[in-house]
């Protein structure tokens, strides 16, 4: 696949032809903005569940391996670092669930 830049001069594009057409004159900006801030949600919940995953497998791992014949999740080094992780995800999944329920309202997220 090949990658060109390609400029238009002096084109016309009538607002019939345009996404909305005459009542959006004037807001692309916006819209696309909009578009952008839609995608970025859906990217913070894909983020909150890969954080999600990655403190699971933590927790296992911390079980599972041993150091002086206990487990590591006996110390309580590891439980403060699992339990840093685990409040970070926390606060990372009820932003993302605060952004989202005021999208839901029809409220404008950008920030």
């Amino acid at each position: 696949m090949e990658v060109a830049d390609v400029f238009f001069d002096d084109v016309r594009v009538p607002f019939e032809n345009t996404i909305g057409g005459e009542e959006v004159r004037g807001r692309g900006f916006n819209i696309l903005t909009q578009g952008i801030v839609g995608g970025k949600l859906g990217i913070s919940a894909q983020c909150v569940g890969m954080a999600q995953a990655a403190l699971d497998e933590a927790v296992r791992y911390a079980r599972t391996r041993t150091q002086r014949g206990k487990p590591i999740s006996n110390f309580q080094t590891i439980q403060w670092i699992i339990g840093e992780m685990a409040a970070e995800v926390e606060a990372a999944r009820y932003m993302t669930y605060a952004t989202a329920d005021t999208k839901s309202k029809g409220s404008n997220i950008l920030i």
